[in-house]
C-alpha cells in the first residue's frame, strides 16, 4: 500500500545517503594516504559503493520501489565509469540489455559484477588499443528463465597463467562470489580480445 511504499523509498533515500557519507569518507582518508596501492584500492572501493548507491536512487526514484530496469541501471554505471577512468567517448561502448524489471537482491550483484569487469577492461584492455571496444548484452534463453549476461571488450585477453576461479585479487574474487550468489556460472572466452558469459536464473 502507499504507506509501505512511502517507507521503503524513504529507507531506499536514506541507504543511499549513508553510501554517499561513507564515499565521501573515504575520500577524506585518501587525501592522508603515500601509498600508490593503497590509494588504488580506496579509489576501487569507492567505485564499489557508487555502484551500490546507484541502485537504491533508482529504487527511491522509481514508481515501484522493490525493483529497477536494469538496462538502464547498468547504462548509467557503465557511462559514469567510462568518465571515471578517461575513456568518456574513447571507447565504442555497446549496450543491449533490455529494460526488465529485477528486484534489488538481484540487480546488486549484477551491478557489482559489472563494475569489475568493466573497469579491469578499462584498466587492461585498451592500451595502444586504437580501435577500443566494450559489449554488454544480456540475452535470455528462449525457452526457460534462464539469462546469459555478456561482458566482452577487444583487448589481450587474460593471461595463459590465469585462472579466474583461482584468482588472488579482491575483486576477481569478489566476482567469484557474486555469481554463487547469483546461483549462476561463468565461462570466459578469451580467443579474440575477452568475454566473460555470466549465466543465472531469475
Amino acid at each position: 500500500n502507499e504507506k509501505i511504499e512511502t517507507l521503503m523509498r524513504e529507507l531506499h533515500h536514506r541507504v543511499k545517503n549513508n553510501l554517499q557519507i561513507i564515499s565521501s569518507l573515504l575520500s577524506l582518508q585518501s587525501i592522508k594516504l603515500e601509498n600508490s596501492e593503497a590509494k588504488k584500492a580506496v579509489n576501487e572501493g569507492k567505485q564499489r559503493i557508487r555502484a551500490m548507491s546507484l541502485i537504491h536512487q533508482k529504487l527511491y526514484q522509481n514508481d515501484d520501489v522493490i525493483s529497477l530496469q536494469i538496462g538502464q541501471y547498468i547504462t548509467n554505471l557503465v557511462d559514469e565509469l567510462s568518465q571515471s577512468y578517461g575513456y568518456k567517448n574513447k571507447v565504442d561502448i555497446q549496450i543491449n540489455i533490455p529494460n526488465i524489471s529485477l528486484d534489488a537482491d538481484t540487480s546488486l550483484p549484477i551491478g557489482l559484477i559489472v563494475n569489475e569487469l568493466v573497469s579491469n577492461a578499462f584498466k587492461y584492455a585498451y592500451d595502444d588499443n586504437k580501435q577500443p571496444i566494450l559489449k554488454l548484452d544480456l540475452i535470455k534463453d528462449s525457452q526457460v528463465e534462464i539469462y546469459h549476461l555478456n561482458i566482452a571488450d577487444n583487448g589481450p585477453g587474460l593471461p595463459d597463467t590465469l585462472d579466474f576461479k583461482e584468482a588472488t585479487s579482491f575483486g576477481l574474487r569478489l566476482v567469484n562470489l557474486l555469481i554463487k550468489q547469483l546461483k549462476g556460472s561463468l565461462r570466459i572466452n578469451s580467443n579474440d580480445g575477452l568475454c566473460y558469459i555470466i549465466t543465472f536464473s531469475l
